[in-house]
């Protein structure tokens, strides 16, 4: 099979630049929302964590937060200015440079949210809350810098890029994925036991999914070689990728859930208390994040094998990615895509010192059951927190993906919050390869402070 740049031109370079060319403002996890005052922000978690809160009522105003890492590219030290994005900062898309990778596994994640206007209600032991949310999340995982550099420089930007010519390459598994979506949401959580100084509750969030566009490629493997410097052309390649191109902005709908339980004990009754709060001594969770599909009806999905099936690909005759099935020969289409959420396991675990002083941490490992969809980092953090009504503080140290050590900040204000799980991006301590960070405003109502134990412990 040998082609021009067209077919990667319609598969691949228009994705996978807007994949790696990216620069949002963006936090993972948001993993700073896991204090008893976080109410809705704490659905994103867990949520059943919305039965015993310290909110009766929350309404969230605006949040967005999101997350970006790679090892594609990056800014020097020494050039890199976080307080002018557009001039060498994250925004500044001319500062990047090729990384020097040196034997490392290439990679990328990006995740960004917006959750608009959303409310929760806590009565008794029941908490239930609705929401609109937006989310678009992608990963990159070992493409071959070579490709990336041509797609970036040679087919996008029109520059020349050098490269051996006429030398046979291969690549083995490699894959992208990308996807957007909006999400209507409705939670319920429920306590199902509090008694004997144990308390245990289950929550689950249902949702709409509304998908805007989605594209992958997945490849098993893949010779190539570059006919000058400024296209690629393939001997034979094994692969599986699909596209969505957006005719409106809902392209694909599905349906989600995330499910959560948790489990905590107390050893004391205190003096210091909340209404309908239970005052813990250390607490557990369990959570299984983004269960569900979107199917793209307007999708469509290729599958091509040329190492043990003949393929005809003529780069001249390939106008549309929508005509590969009667214009590429020995190709396998299918005329819909289904994209999987990046569906997670998470634990958590809060132990309650002084009931201002709490030490928490979070376990996140991400799962791929299928070539069209976002795998989610593992995340393993530690996170010493300070909290009062008015005033939360936190110090996140995490460690990305089992290799990068990070350490961020969260600050709530009364209703307003801002966090950051990396903060190195906000200063030139060290090469810039990820930015991210999330704000949150909201109005709350909390439940009324009690001067006597609120609950039996017999």
């Amino acid at each position: 099979m040998k082609t021009s740049n067209c077919i990667f031109r319609l598969i691949i370079a228009g994705s996978l630049i807007r994949l790696l060319s990216v620069n949002y403002v963006a936090a993972q996890n948001m993993i700073g929302f896991t204090g008893n005052y976080a109410g809705l922000s704490g659905i994103y978690l867990n949520p059943s964590s919305i039965a015993n809160t310290k909110m009766k009522l929350d309404i969230n105003l605006f949040t967005f937060g999101g997350h970006m890492h790679n090892n594609y590219y990056y800014i020097p030290k020494k050039q890199y200015n976080p307080i002018n994005p557009f001039r060498n900062g994250f925004a500044d898309k001319g500062a990047y440079k090729l990384y020097p990778l040196n034997g490392k596994s290439p990679y990328l994640f990006t995740r960004e949210q917006m959750h608009l206007p959303a409310v929760m209600y806590a009565n008794g032991k029941n908490a239930f809350a609705f929401g609109i949310s937006w989310r678009l999340e992608a990963d990159a995982v070992n493409i071959p810098q070579d490709i990336v550099h041509l797609m970036n420089e040679g087919i996008f930007a029109g520059r020349e890029v050098s490269h051996p010519i006429n030398t046979p390459q291969h690549a083995d598994r490699f894959h992208f994925a990308l996807a957007s979506w909006e999400e209507l949401s409705a939670t319920y959580s429920r306590r199902l036991v509090q008694e004997n100084g144990k308390y245990f509750a289950a929550g689950i969030t249902g949702k709409l999914l509304l998908g805007n566009a989605a594209c992958y490629f997945s490849n098993k493997n893949l010779d190539y070689y570059y006919a000058n410097n400024k296209s690629i052309s393939f001997s034979n390649a094994q692969a599986n990728f699909g596209v969505v191109v957006p005719r409106g902005l809902i392209n694909g709908y599905g349906l989600g859930a995330d499910l959560g339980v948790t489990y905590a004990v107390s050893d004391r009754s205190t003096t210091r208390s909340v209404a309908g709060f239970y005052n813990y001594r250390y607490r557990l969770g369990a959570i299984l994040l983004d269960l569900g599909a979107i199917r793209f009806g307007s999708g469509i999905t290729y599958h091509v094998n040329s190492y043990d099936e003949s393929v005809n690909a003529n780069g001249n005759t390939v106008s549309n990615i929508y005509d590969m099935g009667t214009t590429t020969g020995g190709m396998v289409q299918r005329n819909s895509l289904s994209f999987v959420l990046p569906t997670a396991l998470s634990l958590q675990f809060d132990y309650n010192i002084n009931d201002a002083f709490f030490l928490g941490s979070q376990f996140v490992q991400g799962f791929r059951f299928t070539g069209c969809q976002v795998r989610r980092p593992g995340v393993l953090a530690f996170i010493p927190r300070y909290e009062r009504r008015r005033l939360e503080v936190s110090a996140p140290v995490s460690l990305y993906d089992w290799r990068m050590l990070r350490m961020g900040l969260h600050l709530r204000i009364f209703g307003i919050s801002f966090g950051v799980e990396k903060s190195g991006w906000l200063l030139p301590l060290s090469d810039f390869k990820a930015v991210d960070g999330y704000i949150a405003f909201k109005y709350s109502i909390g439940k009324k402070e009690l001067t006597k134990p609120m609950f039996d412990t017999r």
